[in-house]
């Protein structure tokens, strides 16, 4: 069983573990979905087959026999802990940061821990300590490879009037200002994509149709994958173009912008509607390789059996004689 707060939005929490759904379901796995709050995401689920489960659900789900429970959020931790700790091997999924939802909680439920990045584990085990006693491992965000062809958009920049994606739920409005007086001049084109008044799902054909994409986050990945050049720049901060050398720095911080900021959007407005100043299609099958190597949906699941399966009874041995252990140093 997957769990996570939130099926309600196209937002970042419930897309992941959307993909994550499809992906263990085309690996063979009989994959059940618990959340809180239902929505736009759950009903995609429940249209593709999978049985999604509520919180009026909740008495019936100490029946069933899961081997193993992948869960976000500590809303999820609390209420499934209650229920499986000590039956079934519990991995606490961290894709966040920085919130109440996102941080662990104290009942030591989690036999293992998965973090989406290398900040978030460092984050997450400072606020608590036990977690750094689990097993553990680094599974970045995904994109969906079924249905990519690879390096498809890879291209040299237009030589003018570029026609941009701006995939965002939280939209700058500097950006958008900035945009917009851009194109009615003449400049450049542009589509906003997210919430409040766009929220689509953004699919590899709906990608295609754009010179480049402005964005963070797991809509990089996707977009890196066509093989379209990236300009990472969101709430969190701004970082420019995504290229060979920031790559590695930038993924420990997810593609969030948090790697740096630029707060010259004179500078911001230049990167975007100057097309010299894009990536080169050589710079972009470079990224396209590295994308596709660590953040394929197909390679991901397949790290995750690998972590989870041949490990989850010895998880849940070493869980139980954690548990014995704490309990006993309280008692004394």
């Amino acid at each position: 069983m997957i769990a996570t707060d939130s099926l309600a939005n196209l937002a970042g929490a419930p897309l992941h573990t959307l993909d994550l759904c499809r992906g263990f379901k085309r690996a063979g796995h009989d994959i059940s979905y618990f959340t809180l709050r239902k929505g736009m995401v759950s009903e995609m689920l429940e249209g593709e087959g999978f049985t999604v489960c509520y919180l009026q659900d909740y008495r019936r789900l100490g029946d069933e026999s899961f081997d193993l429970v992948y869960l976000y959020h500590a809303t999820c931790e609390a209420l499934l802990g209650l229920m499986f700790a000590e039956r079934v091997p519990i991995v606490r999924g961290y894709i966040g940061r920085g919130s109440t939802l996102a941080n662990p909680i104290n009942g030591g439920f989690a036999s293992a821990a998965t973090y989406i990045s290398e900040g978030v584990r460092e984050l997450m085990i400072g606020l608590n300590r036990r977690n750094a006693e689990i097993p553990a491992l680094i599974a970045p965000n995904v994109y969906d490879d079924e249905g990519v062809i690879r390096g498809e958009g890879v291209g040299e920049p237009p030589p003018s009037t570029p026609n941009l994606a701006v995939v965002s739920n939280h939209l700058i409005a500097e950006l958008a200002d900035r945009l917009e007086a851009a194109s009615e001049r003449g400049l450049c084109r542009f589509t906003h994509f997210g919430h409040p008044d766009s929220s689509v799902p953004i699919t590899p054909g709906l990608l295609m149709a754009y010179d480049a994409v402005n964005t963070i986050g797991r809509t990089v990945l996707l977009a890196a994958a066509l093989g379209k050049p990236v300009y990472l720049c969101d709430i969190h901060g701004v970082e420019g173009w995504l290229d060979r050398d920031n790559y590695a720095e930038s993924q420990l911080h997810s593609f969030s912008g948090r790697l740096r900021t630029i707060e010259d959007w004179d500078l911001v407005e230049q990167q975007l509607l100057d097309t010299s100043q894009w990536p080169a299609a050589a710079d972009l099958r470079s990224l396209r390789g590295l994308i596709e190597q660590d953040h394929a949906l197909s390679r991901r699941v397949e790290q995750l059996e690998a972590f989870s399966r041949p490990s989850s009874k010895r998880l849940l041995r070493r869980y139980r004689l954690q548990m014995a252990t704490w309990r006993c140093s309280t008692r004394s």
